[in-house]
């Protein structure tokens, strides 16, 4: 990796055939022909697709080399980045077909707990009546939020 004069890493290969002149913004290309003369094209910043815009148009042999050295690395980053979980790693929620795609979380399911907990701490913090859960309007509108939540009536709000 090449660092630039604003300290920002430049992962891109380009940089590889150009320089930056941070008091001038410009970026110059010192990608040299077969007699040994500098390309010395100059670009306003400092932003990679503009360089390899330059490279395909000007020097497609380099351009080629360096958009496969870029793609490679952005590969390389990926299996990197992505974690790899053993086969006998246990999930970290175990759920069957059937629950996910039931219509409503069971009665006494962890999730099903939680929001009605959620529910009733609301109702705590507004100050609401418990007598708007019974109503088809709010019913329809937790309902949209949350399909699978069954709310709970006025008589089963229950405060921990």
């Amino acid at each position: 990796m090449i660092k630039n004069s604003s300290g920002r890493r430049q992962e891109s290969v380009v940089w590889q055939h150009f320089t930056y002149d941070a008091v001038a913004n410009r970026t110059t290309c010192i990608v040299e022909d077969g007699e040994g003369k500098r390309c010395d094209t100059e670009l306003t910043g400092k932003n990679p697709t503009n360089m390899k815009a330059h490279l395909s148009r000007a020097h497609k042999e380099i351009y080629d080399i360096c958009n496969n050295k870029d793609i490679a690395l952005r590969e390389e980053k990926k299996v990197k980045t992505t974690p790899v979980l053993p086969a006998s790693a246990p999930s970290t929620q175990t759920r069957t077909v059937a629950s996910m795609f039931s219509k409503a979380y069971p009665p006494a399911s962890s999730e099903q707990a939680a929001r009605e907990q959620d529910f009733t701490d609301w109702f705590v913090e507004t100050g609401l009546p418990y007598r708007i859960v019974d109503g088809p309007a709010f019913r329809k509108i937790f309902r949209r939020m949350d399909p699978k939540f069954t709310v709970p009536g006025k008589r089963n709000c229950h405060i921990h």
